[in-house]
């Protein structure tokens, strides 16, 4: 959009105007040149009912709308919009030359300084119909979530955010500080009246080897079967008393078509979702390439109100046998999508990332990632959680992991692991060895979850001395040799003067 239609128009009247060009741009997508006039003079004429009687802004002409679609490109938003459908557990291939105009749409979007809903704008035609280019705009603006799945420097700076809703609602947001973008620092999301003591709620939930290779074929389960298992866990999520504060899932557990659908659920609960997702596949640039994501869905006061944001971080090494097995079945070579491996393509010895929420701080590791000691030794300090999510069943290796993991980076371990496999836990480095897993699940026909609590007001204390207690009253383990706490978490200002 011209810095003309800015100045002469209200931020109200320039979302409504953004809007309107847009629906004027989907229209054009690939008509020949005299239905791409018609279709500029119908948007012309909408914007000249809308906005009578004010102050007319200069509009683009049809060359203007010639380059944008020259600069089109594509980008990874794909069946964005096809959550009604799958919410019954039906899935209706989208029309290929619809993909393709979504596609462009959405890229053109950060041009003309505009977004659309990415979960209900596209409404995929049945596919007996002749017209592809059936594009609606919904009615109610992006939230904070969708934003950060459009624009993913937004995950790690607030102030994006606000520039976003800006544009799209017309509202002004101010906030005091933003996510650092050093490595150094922890990636926040503030949330007002979070939690001293979290409730963690871990799943033990089973996904089949069948919806595995079903991804990685390109036909993923979306079953009525399996969504009524997801659904019915997910209602008994928000029954739990107490009410968890975070709800855990492991790797690879939810189809990618239906991760906000839940996330939605429980925020109507007030829980933050941390899941393992399924493969996003991309077969474009010539690359055969699959992403491994974690998404964290966490409650946020960022914006001045109560709303949630999306981060999310990718897997940065597979697996042997999930690389053999990728490769043998779809020649698929599964690799961190950036920005979401922050900065590990890049540099390998780049530092894990750090997420702060609220007060909490936490890591994340997914399966095989968490016998890297690298990866380990790098929280050290940081974070007073670490949340491994999994598929494995090698637990005779990894038990040991996680209770060293537990006393070595002294933290709180989450492992959540598939109910085929079980093993899923929560870790303390207790002083007793009776207190050290707070919850242990193994086995089971039936999904279910149980709660634990993270007494991170102790941990952090405790870790905040020059030498460690060792009295018989001690809660926890002496931290490692080597051991220093950050001074983010630290509750000793006198630990860390003169640095």
């Amino acid at each position: 959009m011209n810095a003309a239609s800015s100045r002469n128009v209200n931020d109200c009247g320039e979302a409504i105007l953004s809007a309107l060009m847009l629906d004027a741009i989907a229209a054009s997508f690939n008509k020949p040149s005299f239905a791409k006039g018609r279709s500029f003079l119908r948007f012309q004429k909408t914007f000249n009912s809308v906005f009578s009687g004010r102050g007319q802004s200069r509009l683009p002409d049809a060359s203007t709308l010639e380059r944008i679609h020259a600069r089109l490109v594509q980008t990874d938003l794909d069946r964005l919009g096809e959550r009604s459908r799958v919410q019954r557990g039906q899935r209706l291939r989208a029309n290929g030359h619809t993909r393709k105009a979504w596609r462009r749409l959405t890229s053109a979007l950060p041009e003309l300084q505009v977004l659309t809903n990415l979960n209900e704008l596209l409404c995929t035609i049945p596919i007996e119909q002749t017209s592809p280019w059936r594009l609606f705009f919904a009615t109610r603006p992006l939230g904070a979530t969708e934003i950060n799945q459009l624009d993913p420097k937004t995950q790690r700076d607030v102030r994006l955010v606000c520039q976003w809703l800006k544009c799209i609602r017309g509202s002004r947001v101010n906030v005091s500080g933003s996510t650092s973008d050093s490595n150094n620092e922890p990636i926040v999301v503030k949330s007002a009246g979070s939690p001293e003591k979290p409730l963690i709620a871990i799943t033990s939930y089973r996904t089949e080897q069948r919806c595995w290779e079903g991804r990685v074929l390109g036909t993923p389960d979306l079953t009525r079967r399996r969504f009524d298992q997801l659904a019915k866990l997910v209602r008994n999520l928000g029954k739990l008393v107490p009410r968890p504060h975070y709800v855990v899932f492991p790797e690879l557990s939810i189809p990618r078509e239906w991760v906000m659908e839940v996330a939605a659920s429980l925020q109507r609960s007030g829980i933050s979702l941390i899941a393992g997702v399924e493969y996003e596949v991309d077969i474009s640039g010539g690359r055969r390439l699959c992403h491994n994501p974690v998404f964290m869905v966490l409650r946020s006061t960022d914006l001045g109100y109560s709303t949630y944001r999306l981060l999310r971080q990718d897997k940065t090494i597979p697996a042997l046998e999930e690389e053999n097995e990728l490769r043998r079945l779809s020649n698929l070579e599964l690799v961190p999508k950036e920005p979401f491996d922050f900065g590990f393509l890049k540099r390998r010895d780049s530092r894990r990332p750090v997420f702060q929420h609220g007060d909490f701080q936490f890591g994340v590791l997914v399966c095989n990632e968490l016998t890297n000691i690298a990866f380990r030794a790098s929280y050290r300090g940081d974070v007073d959680a670490l949340f491994v999510v999994e598929w494995n069943k090698d637990l005779k290796t990894f038990a040991p992991l996680v209770e060293s993991t537990a006393y070595d980076v002294h933290c709180f371990v989450i492992q959540v692991n598939n109910r085929e496999y079980g093993d899923s836990r929560v870790r303390i480095p207790a002083k007793d060895d009776w207190k050290r897993d707070v919850v242990r699940l193994q086995g089971g026909e039936n999904d279910y979850a149980v709660v634990g609590e993270l007494d991170v007001p102790a941990l952090r204390s405790f870790q905040s001395h020059h030498r460690s207690a060792t009295a018989q009253r001690a809660v926890f383990k002496p931290v490692p040799t080597g051991f220093q706490i950050s001074v983010w978490r630290s509750t000793n200002p006198c630990l860390h003067d003169g640095e």
